[in-house]
């Protein structure tokens, strides 16, 4: 074990000091002894009371050093609690660190382990030293495995030094979570703690305690420039020692069957103020439920020189004389009424009143009466979407206020979509006030108690739709079949819903699984590209920078370049970054714009009135790389993407360029299966994926039968109706089988749909959809073969062709990706390079060196789902193309 300095002055002052908290507590009937009695599930008794060492509970609380600090009630709190002493001069000293010994004290309150630490008789026999509480407030700490056995927490002997050095900020988040019996949080559902930069400074066994430390809002990290800290191994001060306290009391108190609740106060009276009569006061509460509640104080009398009180804070330490009526106020109990004292008034010994007034607006998205609540905590929440679009919570203060049109109402009477704004104090909103313009069931508005979850989408059937939600797990809701789907505005249908798409679900009441409503997020992520470049300059002051040697890797082939004169160089906006690196190594903000020049970067941007704005910067360490392959693993808590056919193991983390859909996501968005293009940056001792872009999704299928389909004409119904056999889908970049026997699917046409005859070689004209169905009625185009393209169940185009011959074989036609170098209208014909070619076989996309020519007048032409036509092709165009492998001959052209 290292060697360690002496502490600097004994702590028998501040074992002195804590024995007086430790016995008022205990003659206030606060022991670990005691079985903890359970907490009502509904409503708390009608009758509160103060105790007698409210005085003695304040002054522990109270320090001449702790009144215009930061941390000024997180000390008073933990003084309350016990958990920091005052030293000889009555300073807590909240700015010089704590020991290591000090933090067990501080965890042995919360945890309630002093009054049985110090029942223990001594050990004998009599010549060994006598062992004091310390001893066995470390033992006890062993005891409940607070320490790993390798530790040297474990091994520490009681008088080692080490017990006097600074605890860190992660042994002491470590131990309360463990203290407290809080359960630790493992994969997937490890959310925080990799948001903060430096947590690999966490040892690898504590990560699963200081997630839920985060979780539980035990421990935050520190916020500069958009970076996060959680500073694990700094030294911790007493100040931040008694934020944890503060941050856990409540936790601790529920656990031990004594959990705080929140009242609001209603009226204060004093009474009993005769000649020779103690003064009384009456203090009148809402309880969360919204029962009566009277909390009773009174002053000195014979026998009870200190009366009974509540050690209070509220801007300050005080008592309850200092409660006014609208105060919400946080109150803690000895004990809960047991089943044999159920008529005795319960004991409320600390409280705080929450002064953190805030005020909110937006849309109310639903309402959950305090009798529907399933949180446990009997309150009603409010559900509203703020300005930002963000969805947002509250819970309803009992004794809240709602004006509607300048009159009192119900909350449970305002329709879902009214505007609403509010006063709240902490999550409690106070007041609200409303203007209702329109009555309530108008047709379109959402319906009354409403809920509503917020995700990307993942996956799309006609039943339902897969989303991925903020902390990455994947959700299945069915559709209503009243689902209305909007963007702002505007009435769009399922088919604008697309993957990546951030989406709001509604719906239809609590409890529901059924979707009656989806928006879609105005702002979809959409990029300009994704580029390679040197970086030539950034302007400190702007934080534009330029950037030469541009290759675009993925997204627009068109996007904007500030300086005409020299096409390789553009310029981007860098004021949305804040993850910088160089050569490896995180740097702040200012630091990367003022040395970071030379440096090859890969970018992902979006453009915004015609500028550039990057969404995520990289500066590149290695060799750069791209291949096309397959995912086979891909693990987003671990940082891991493995690669099929090149069998690679890539790392990737928050920066990693993911693209789906032309839509910037990330590694959650990732699945086994994926094709992907690759773009890596290789070290000799590893490959990190700088950009990931997935290669597939770009025919999204909603209904069954949507999409590509071709076949043989059955028969035509008077329906409108078309009847196919020995026909095939289009699904996942290639063609299913074709379905041979009786089986057939049937497609039907409507006044949009576009019907044209390429039957013959010499002629080809489009059908007038009356002729078509007139003649095909009488079986005019029976046994011929069509392509079509469904959308929404309807066809949007169908080319007719002659009888194709009879094949128990696969469709031979392949997919490729692919760029425009050159159109002859005249011709008819579009030349490709730049072209990877699906692989059935391998379910990824290969490079083909060739340049191709197509026949593509014929082709059926679609951009965003709709019809679109040969002439709007352009060169430098990307299109997904399906065409004859032989033939040289386009059967559809998808821009993505």
């Amino acid at each position: 074990m290292k060697e360690r300095t002496k502490p600097k002055k004994p702590l028998q002052a501040g074992i002195l000091a804590c024995l007086f908290t430790l016995l008022a507590l205990a003659q206030l009937g606060i022991t670990k002894g005691e079985a903890a009695p359970e907490q009502p599930a509904t409503l708390l008794p009608s009758q509160l009371q103060g105790t007698p060492l409210a005085q003695s509970l304040l002054r522990n609380g109270t320090f001449n050093d702790s009144a215009n600090h930061w941390a000024a009630e997180a000390l008073f709190t933990a003084g309350v609690f016990g958990a920091l002493k005052a030293d000889n001069q009555g300073n807590v000293n909240p700015d010089q660190s704590l020991t290591r010994r000090d933090a067990l004290l501080a965890i042995a309150h919360l945890a309630q382990w002093m009054a049985p630490i110090q029942s223990q008789e001594p050990q004998s026999p009599p010549n060994l030293p006598r062992i004091t509480w310390s001893d066995r407030l470390i033992q006890q700490a062993k005891d409940q495995a607070l320490f790993d056995p390798l530790s040297n927490a474990y091994n520490a002997a009681v008088e080692d030094p080490y017990w006097e050095e600074a605890v860190t900020r992660q042994e002491m988040a470590l131990w309360t979570v463990k203290a407290l019996a809080i359960p630790p949080i493992y994969p997937p559902e490890q959310a925080q703690i990799y948001n903060f930069r430096d947590w690999p400074e966490v040892a690898t066994d504590s990560i699963p305690y200081i997630e839920a430390a985060l979780q539980e809002e035990i421990i935050r990290g520190t916020f500069q420039n958009g970076l996060g800290s959680l500073h694990p191994n700094r030294p911790m001060t007493r100040a931040e020692g008694a934020t944890i306290v503060q941050n856990s009391i409540a936790k601790a108190a529920a656990l031990q069957g004594r959990a705080p609740f929140i009242a609001s106060v209603f009226e204060t009276e004093r009474i009993g103020a005769g000649p020779g009569a103690p003064a009384e006061r009456q203090i009148y509460l809402v309880g969360p439920a919204g029962e009566a509640i009277t909390l009773k104080v009174q002053g000195s009398q014979p026998g009870a020189s200190q009366g009974t009180n509540v050690a209070l804070w509220k801007n300050g330490p005080t008592l309850t004389v200092a409660l006014e009526r609208g105060d919400q106020v946080e109150l803690y109990p000895l004990r809960y009424p047991t089943a044999e004292t159920p008529a005795e008034p319960m004991p409320i010994f600390f409280g705080r009143v929450l002064t953190n007034t805030t005020t909110m607006e937006g849309l109310l998205m639903g309402y959950e009466a305090p009798e529907n609540n399933n949180q446990g905590n009997g309150q009603g929440r409010l559900f509203y979407q703020d300005l930002s679009g963000q969805l947002r919570q509250a819970y309803i203060a009992p004794a809240y206020r709602l004006d509607v049109n300048g009159l009192p109402q119900p909350l449970k009477n305002i329709p879902n979509g009214t505007f609403i704004t509010g006063q709240a104090v902490g999550d409690r909103i106070i007041h609200l006030q409303a203007e209702l313009m329109m009555p309530q069931g108008i047709a379109g508005a959402v319906p009354e108690h409403s809920l509503t979850q917020q995700g990307r989408v993942r996956h799309l059937t006609e039943q339902g739709i897969h989303i991925v939600d903020n902390q990455g797990r994947e959700l299945y809701y069915p559709f209503s079949p009243a689902l209305q789907v909007r963007q702002g505005q505007q009435i769009l249908s399922r088919s604008d819903i697309g993957m990546g798409d951030p989406v709001t679900l509604r719906m239809s009441e609590y409890g529901s699984l059924e979707v009656t409503r989806l928006d879609i997020a105005e702002t979809n992520r959409l990029i300009a590209g994704v580029y390679i470049g040197t970086l030539a300059f950034i302007n400190p002051v702007t934080e534009v920078a330029t950037i030469s040697s541009v290759t675009r890797l993925a997204g627009s082939p068109t996007a904007p370049s500030t300086n005409p004169a020299n096409p390789d160089r553009i310029t981007v906006q860098l004021r949305n970054i804040q993850d910088f690196s160089i050569q490896g190594r995180p740097v702040a903000k200012q630091d990367f714009l003022q040395g970071a020049r030379g440096q090859q970067v890969i970018f992902s941007a979006e453009e915004r009135f015609g500028q550039l704005e990057a969404n995520r910067f990289v500066v590149l360490q290695g060799q750069g790389r791209t291949v096309h392959d397959r995912i086979t693993i891909v693990s987003p808590h671990d940082g891991t993407v493995s690669l099929h056919h090149n069998q690679i193991d890539l790392t990737a983390d928050s920066t990693t360029i993911v693209l789906r859909n032309g839509r910037l996501v990330d590694l959650h968005d990732l699945e086994i299966g994926d094709a992907v293009m690759a773009y890596m940056d290789e070290k000799a001792t590893s490959s990190r994926a700088a950009l990931l872009v997935v290669e597939r999704d770009f025919v999204q299928v909603v209904a069954s039968n949507d999409g590509p389909v071709q076949g043989t004409i059955k028969r035509i119904n008077n329906d409108s109706s078309i009847e196919l056999v020995l026909y095939s889908r289009y699904r996942n970049n290639s063609w299913e089988p074709y379905q041979q026997g009786n089986r057939t699917i049937t497609i039907k046409a409507n006044r949009n749909s576009l019907i044209q005859d390429f039957r013959s070689n010499l002629t080809e004209r489009t059908i007038p959809l009356s002729e078509f169905m007139i003649l095909g009625t009488d079986g005019e185009y029976n046994h011929n073969h069509i392509y079509a393209y469904i959308q929404d169940g309807h066809i949007v185009t169908l080319n007719l062709y002659a009888p194709a011959p009879y094949t128990t074989q696969n469709p031979p036609e392949r997919t490729s990706l692919a760029r425009i170098d050159n159109i002859d209208r005249a011709a008819g014909t579009i030349r490709i390079s730049s072209i990877r070619d699906w692989s059935d076989e391998d379910r990824r996309w290969t490079t083909n060196p060739d340049s191709l020519t197509l026949r593509a007048q014929r082709a059926i032409v679609i951009e965003n789902k709709t019809r679109s036509h040969f002439d709007r092709l352009n060169s430098g165009m990307e299109i997904m193309v399906i065409r004859h492998p032989s033939r040289q001959e386009a059967y559809y052209i998808l821009i993505p």
